[in-house]
């Protein structure tokens, strides 16, 4: 097969496909069989960390020492597809002192109970 000859065979551009020769993208081989290139595919995927403060407590900081409000904060590392979040990856609850900052770890359970906690504290106070 002569170049002139290969370059016929795989040509179907242009304003329109031309009858009896392949779709673009694709080659002849000898006999004619067709094979066809690999298409490429462009994916952006990750993670963002997401934070949802769910409850305010009022006790002394183990940081500072400071009778401060702690933010109760959930944080959640999502996966992100073509920056859309999708789903939570992992999920962890810390408490935030407001004054010096300070973060502390706690569990899942922790976090409830502090919800639990604020409601008592505000029904005694009525």
């Amino acid at each position: 097969m002569t170049p002139d000859q290969h370059s016929a065979q795989t040509f179907a551009g242009g304003f329109g496909r031309v009858k009896g020769l392949p779709r673009p993208g694709t080659a002849l081989l000898d006999g004619g069989a067709v094979q066809r290139k690999a298409q490429r595919m462009f994916l952006i995927f990750g993670s963002s960390v997401h934070e949802t403060i769910i409850n305010v407590v009022r006790f002394v900081c183990g940081y500072c020492g400071v009778d401060a409000p702690q933010n109760v904060v959930k944080r959640s590392n999502r996966f992100t597809l073509f920056f859309l979040p999708l789903f939570p990856i992992s999920t962890r609850y810390i408490n935030r002192c407001t004054n010096c900052g300070g973060e502390t770890a706690l569990t899942a359970e922790q976090a409830r109970h502090s919800l639990t906690w604020s409601a008592r504290a505000s029904d005694t106070r009525r």
